[in-house]
């Protein structure tokens, strides 16, 4: 059935309203405050097997157990997450709910290359005048928030006037110095079984940025903020956990192809950019049949249903497979014989008053 209507803005944002719920009923938003006062001393460019210092110009060599792995705001984009060479020394016990300092004694005794390179730095480190914290002279300025940055996180910013978020592992730090005006770090609370990389394909769907749009009152793309308050107010719906695995496994496709986009061609007569594409549109299309499900199944469109039959679950997988295993599912997703492939087709007939709607104003 083909719903001939095209329900107006207010409509569709009642409908999310109505079918959603806040997003702070199931994860925590933060906007952690870490700086250091002395990047030049802390934040290192790797070199070879050792460390290039811009406080001493000079590569030096520090125990890897004390560096983490520090991301700017080039380093991340829609999904995607690069590679970075730059680490941050990280002379901290952090632990689920707070970090402390680790002792003089301890550095010199268990980290010598690290405590050595911090002596040499400790005019400069001691010279910091925006210290806030009540701890030894070679920590950092802020450090606060330290142990919310153990964490995996979703990260996100503005580009070009639209959120792009991504998931930040634990073993990788931010700086406010080196981030940004980043938006709300997003975490689990630990009491709810819901998948970041499903959340991550509801942040960064079409959905939201019609959502945001009308409730700040703001349609133009350029316009857009998002605040803390507003991400909290998002309306969700978490489905079982086998729904949320097939999100969480297409979303981890887009994010790997995106991240080795200039090293290895899935398929050779089709370009890495289109495949990731097909697979975003995948991502969308789930994400509709989640907030109108009663208009998808009205209409005889299923998606998600015939989707999770196919996909298989990327983390068990071996690296060396997963050329083959995302190829093999994209081959599948675009042949004419396949009922996603046919789902897909009647949705953009069937529902196209209704997505429509989201469309004008997301786009």
């Amino acid at each position: 059935m083909i719903e001939d209507q095209r329900p107006t803005e207010n409509q569709v944002l009642s409908m999310l309203d109505r079918v959603g719920t806040p997003m702070s009923e199931y994860l925590n938003f933060n906007l952690p405050r870490v700086t250091t006062g002395a990047n030049d001393v802390f934040v290192l460019q790797k070199s070879g097997n050792r460390y290039f210092s811009e406080f001493l110009n000079h590569d030096v060599n520090i125990e890897i157990e004390l560096l983490r792995k520090v991301l700017t705001s080039s380093d991340f984009a829609r999904y995607s997450i690069k590679q970075t060479e730059l680490f941050l020394l990280f002379p901290y016990y952090a632990t689920d709910s707070n970090s402390n300092v680790i002792s003089e004694n301890e550095l010199s005794r268990n980290y010598p290359l690290a405590w050595n390179y911090i002596k040499k730095c400790e005019d400069r480190l001691k010279s910091r005048s925006t210290r806030q914290m009540q701890s030894e002279w070679y920590g950092y300025s802020t450090d606060r928030d330290l142990y919310i940055l153990q964490e995996e996180l979703i990260v996100g910013k503005m580009v070009s006037g639209k959120p792009a978020f991504a998931i930040k592992e634990g073993d990788t730090f931010t700086l406010n110095e080196t981030l940004g005006n980043s938006l709300p770090y997003i975490s689990k609370h630990t009491q709810v079984n819901i998948d970041l990389w499903f959340v991550l394909s509801l942040v960064n769907s079409k959905i939201l940025i019609f959502y945001m749009k009308m409730r700040s009152g703001r349609t133009s793309t350029s316009q857009m903020r998002i605040s803390k308050k507003s991400l909290q107010n998002f309306p969700i719906i978490v489905p079982d956990i086998n729904t949320q695995n097939t999100f969480r496994n297409i979303a981890k496709i887009v994010r790997y192809i995106s991240d080795e986009l200039t090293e290895e061609s899935i398929n050779e007569y089709v370009p890495n950019s289109h495949i990731i594409a097909t697979f975003d549109g995948l991502l969308e299309a789930m994400v509709y049949e989640l907030y109108f499900g009663e208009h998808f199944r009205n209409s005889d469109v299923h998606i998600l249903e015939h989707l999770t039959l196919e996909t298989e679950n990327f983390d068990l997988i071996e690296k060396s497979k997963y050329i083959e295993t995302i190829h093999r599912l994209y081959q599948f997703v675009r042949s004419k014989e396949n009922l996603i492939n046919a789902n897909m087709k009647l949705m953009d007939i069937r529902l196209q008053s209704l997505l429509s709607t989201v469309y004008k104003l997301a786009n």
